[in-house]
């Protein structure tokens, strides 16, 4: 797990991504790197709509959790599984 904190302008809606570039090439790669949404939305190979992929932010401190996935198969996008 990693915890990362962002500052934002203001109380309100937003939309987060979170990339990980699992070969460090600078670029995203399907096959190989993850990506997660706020909100957590059920993923295809187009992005997800912004109202799916949104948090509210409130005036203190807001947390939320992001699930990172990856391409499993052909179409199939998920969590890594644990062996």
């Amino acid at each position: 797990p990693a915890t990362l904190c962002m500052r934002v302008p203001g109380a309100g809606h937003y939309a987060l991504s979170v990339l990980h570039d699992r070969d460090r090439n600078l670029k995203f790669g399907l096959f190989s790197d993850g990506i997660g949404f706020s909100g957590n939305p059920h993923l295809t190979r187009s992005k997800p709509r912004a109202a799916s992929a949104g948090v509210t932010a409130g005036a203190g401190l807001t947390r939320i959790t992001i699930t990172m996935n990856y391409l499993h198969g052909f179409m199939r996008f998920g969590p890594l599984e644990r062996k």
